[in-house]
């Protein structure tokens, strides 16, 4: 995987300095090569993480002999060697040399729909002035958009918006406030570029897009399962470097490790947890014993340096402390591997959450009488006023699985299909907003920021069009124990059977943060903007054994606030 970057301006408004600042940031998603071409206004830059064809047939920018067309493609071209035999294009290098000469003899709608693996394309024709942005359908590769009246940027981080403009409080407030109700907030004046989407402009004014739907219209009913994750997974393992699993002894992990010792590979696999006596280490030992496999223990880091590279380190920042376990297993990883195997998807896939059973439940009972037994339960998740102007199912539905109001707005404004079902609304909202706005990006930020890239056989459209088919019976057994086809595959393959819920293990990060917290708000002393800020936040908010505030607000210091600010924390964290 790797970065890229665009950056289009008036002549007399070109900013050097802007320009490398951002660029600079993104080097740490390709940390093998980088490059700038600068093309009058217009520059593109490109930051390289080499996983296949290492030589100079990967190396980007790309440009043709007549300098005409140019290409930054972040992403993997999974089944680049089918499509190179497809179109007769055998003499291409890899992907990218692939993906070049498609673009240039096809047109992008029909050759990005054949593309199997993650993607974030800027694609750009000098002779007709007409630039291609465009992103894979699960979202695996975020790409923002931005502009003003004299300049437009597309780049793989949206972090660069606060270095636009001279620091001002009242917008970094503004940030906080978003992120503290959202979790996720754009700032100003960036929007993402959708999944599946392909944007043209012409004259860098968009004159046409088009969006691609994940489910194609064949009916894989009759299908193998495992021959589809084996399909997947042979081209998702054909690497020219080597790569490891993370491993927590759940069956998406358990699976997909099993499934590669088949392939014949031997690979090492890693487990994220506190120590030895966590369940997930317990599990995953056990696995690794069956397959004869290396497993190694990562201990999460709990000093304040890492907390703060953590924060440091995010592209396009989550107000979610969740990432910090991978976080710290891809920078341990770094040193040896450049890619993992995981098990995102899976649970889009086969309904694997537990909010699933609960949209089926409500689609048999009454809202009114489960909201009434709620309301008069001391369960603390739910405020009782609120439950009482609640007047359909599908707003008790969002209540119930989140605490977030914007999270419950959300999918209260979900676009969902006429009469679709809770449970068709709910697979449909992971699918097209959780899958690709969070946990896509939550991978992507503490990945990529270590120069590691993760990849995973269950995103893949041909394994969704399968599922899609399957009710809510088929995946959970008795309607208790999810992931019925996955773990049937264990069971009548592997004998392995998985606990039916997998416990994971405990990360308590509130002393560290609150420490962290703690420094800032003393470092600030020596910025009198800053601090008048901070205090004003303090004052306005409880932050008082408050993780999800006290994580706002460090989110908001490391997105928003001066590179100056950020580097004297550092410096007393040193000495603390």
């Amino acid at each position: 995987m790797c970065g890229i970057f665009l950056f289009f301006d008036e002549p007399k408004y070109t900013n050097e300095n802007l320009i490398n600042d951002i660029f600079n940031d993104i080097k740490r998603r390709g940390p093998d090569d980088s490059n700038l071409l600068h093309l009058d206004n217009l520059t593109i830059g490109h930051s390289r993480l080499t996983l296949v064809d290492l030589g100079e047939g990967g190396r980007q920018p790309k440009q043709d002999e007549d300098e005409r067309y140019f290409l930054s493609f972040n992403g993997e071209i999974y089944n680049w060697v089918e499509l190179a035999k497809k179109y007769n294009l055998n003499s291409c290098s890899g992907d990218t040399d692939l993906l070049f000469k498609l673009l240039i003899n096809y047109s992008c709608q029909k050759i990005l729909t054949e593309i199997d693996g993650p993607f974030a394309i800027i694609f750009y024709d000098k002779k007709n002035d007409e630039l291609i942005l465009a992103r894979d359908q699960f979202g695996e590769k975020p790409l923002y958009y931005y502009e003003d009246t004299h300049k437009k940027i597309v780049c793989s981080s949206n972090k660069f918006r606060f270095n636009l403009e001279k620091y001002s409080s009242d917008k970094v407030k503004n940030y906080f406030q978003n992120l503290n109700s959202r979790g996720f907030y754009l700032p100003d004046g960036i929007r993402s570029i959708k999944p599946g989407s392909i944007e043209v402009y012409k004259n860098f004014s968009v004159s046409r897009s088009y969006q691609k739907s994940l489910i194609t219209s064949k009916s894989y009913k009759s299908s193998n399962l495992y021959e589809i994750l084996m399909n997947s997974l042979k081209v998702r393992s054909r690497l020219d470097v080597d790569f490891c699993v993370f491993l927590s002894g759940g069956v998406d992990s358990t699976l997909t490790t099993a499934m590669l010792c088949d392939l014949g590979f031997k690979p090492k696999c890693f487990t994220i947890a506190n120590n030895k006596e966590d369940i997930e280490y317990k599990e995953s030992e056990k696995i690794s014993k069956k397959f004869n496999l290396d497993l190694e223990l990562i201990n999460l880091k709990k000093d304040l340096i890492s907390y703060f590279e953590y924060y440091d380190s995010q592209f396009s920042p989550l107000a979610d402390t969740a990432g910090y376990p991978l976080y710290c297993g891809t920078k341990h990883i770094s040193k040896n591997f450049k890619c993992a195997f995981v098990g995102d998807g899976a649970d889009e896939a086969f309904m694997g959450y537990p909010r699933y059973q609960f949209s089926f439940l409500l689609e048999k009972f009454n809202f009114k009488i489960l909201r009434n037994l709620f309301e008069i339960s001391k369960l603390k998740f739910f405020d009782r006023q609120e439950l009482k102007k609640i007047d359909n199912s599908l707003e008790f539905l969002s209540m119930s699985i989140s605490r977030n109001k914007s999270e419950r707005a959300l999918l209260n404004n979900f676009q969902q299909e006429k009469n679709s079902s809770l449970l068709k609304i709910m697979r449909d909202f992971d699918r097209k907003e959780r899958l690709p706005d969070y946990l896509m990006l939550k991978s992507d930020n503490n990945s990529m920021c270590n120069g590691v890239e993760l990849r995973s056989m269950f995103l893949n459209k041909e394994l969704f069009s399968f599922s899609e088919e399957l009710s809510f019976f088929d995946n959970w057994k008795y309607g208790f124990i999810n992931k019925k086809p996955l773990r049937d595959l264990l069971k009548d393959k592997y004998s392995i059977k998985i606990k039916n819920k997998k416990q994971g293990f405990f990360v308590d990060h509130l002393k560290q943060l609150q420490s962290l917290m703690d420094i800032v708000i003393n470092t600030s002393n020596n910025y009198p903007l800053i601090n008048k800020f901070l205090n004003e936040l303090i004052q306005s908010k409880n932050f008082k054994n408050n993780i999800m505030n006290i994580n706002c607000l460090l989110v908001t210091v490391f997105t928003a606030l001066p590179k100056s600010f950020k580097d004297e924390i550092y410096y007393n964290l040193q000495k603390y």
